[in-house]
């Protein structure tokens, strides 16, 4: 019974990525059918460079101070260092809808992708 999270990391891990993928897709096709004469929301880019800066902090934090956890492959840290990585990806998305602009969700995917590499898999 204790090693039931353990088994469900990766279909948590896959849907997560599945998600912000998809979610990702469909913000870029909403996008195409934005009117390009519309401005977009004042001061929405100092927010956006504000999430991608706090997610960057968040993960170098969570990292080092969860480093034993993560050494250990608990699930709960994972998931949270996953979730924290997934945030600049999924408002990278919003971002898009709003603005038509691709740039900052590229950077989330990126983002994300760190994420996923700073708090690997456990190995059985």
């Amino acid at each position: 019974m204790r090693d039931q999270p353990r088994v469900a990391l990766p279909m948590i891990r896959l849907a997560m990525g599945a998600g912000t993928l998809a979610f990702g897709a469909v913000a870029m096709v909403l996008a195409r059918s934005r009117p390009s004469d519309v401005p977009p929301p004042p001061g929405l880019s100092w927010v956006a460079w504000g999430v991608w800066g706090t997610a960057l902090a968040a993960l170098a934090a969570w990292r080092l101070l969860r480093a034993p956890q993560v050494e250990r492959g608990d699930p709960a840290t994972l998931i949270v260092g996953w979730a924290i990585g997934e945030v600049p990806a999924l408002f990278g998305a919003a971002y898009v809808i709003l603005t038509g602009q691709p740039t900052l969700l590229l950077a989330g995917f990126v983002i994300y992708a760190a994420s996923m590499a700073l708090f690997p898999m456990p190995r059985r």
